[in-house]
């Protein structure tokens, strides 16, 4: 995987401006809970974020 600077577009440091105190403080939680799983099971947990687009309303099985 290829390493490097990551640019950003003017709409999220827009969001930044606006979210940037909230996002540290969700951080430092998510940072706090994973440090108390990885101590609990000796490893830190295994996550998959998948996310995706262009799908319609129930085509993924929600009747």
């Amino acid at each position: 995987m290829a390493k490097g600077k990551i640019i950003h577009d003017a709409e999220y440091y827009i969001l930044e401006a606006q979210n940037g105190e909230k996002w540290k403080a969700e951080d430092s939680q998510l940072d706090k809970k994973l440090a108390e799983l990885k101590k609990q099971h000796g490893r830190p947990p295994n996550i998959i974020h998948i996310m995706w687009d262009d799908t319609a309303y129930g085509d993924v099985g929600i009747p």
